[in-house]
C-alpha cells in the first residue's frame, strides 16, 4: 500500500520504519531531518502536497491540535474539493 507518512517524531519514527519493514511504499515529509532509516526505504517528499498525491492513506502523526490542523489546512495540502 502506498502510505503517506507525517511526523517522524518520538511516536512516528519506529511507526513509519514498522510500516517499511512491512512492505508498504511510504512517502514521508519532514520539516526537519529525516531519519536514516527511514530515508534509507522511503520517498522523501518536499511537501505536504508531494506526499498527499503519493499516498492512498495518510497518517499524521504530530504532537498537538494545531500541528495537525497546520497539516490537514495547509495551503499546500491537497484537499478534495
Amino acid at each position: 500500500m502506498k502510505v503517506g507518512f507525517v511526523g517522524l517524531g518520538i511516536m512516528g519514527r519506529p511507526m513509519a520504519h514498522n510500516l517499511i519493514k512491512g512492505g508498504h511504499q511510504l512517502f514521508v515529509y519532514g520539516k526537519r531531518t529525516v531519519p536514516p532509516e527511514i530515508r534509507e526505504g522511503a520517498t522523501v517528499c518536499d511537501t505536504l502536497k508531494a506526499v498527499a498525491e503519493a499516498a492512498e492513506v495518510i497518517i499524521v502523526m504530530v504532537p498537538d491540535t494545531r500541528m495537525c490542523r497546520t497539516c490537514c489546512s495547509a495551503p499546500t495540502a491537497s484537499r478534495p474539493a
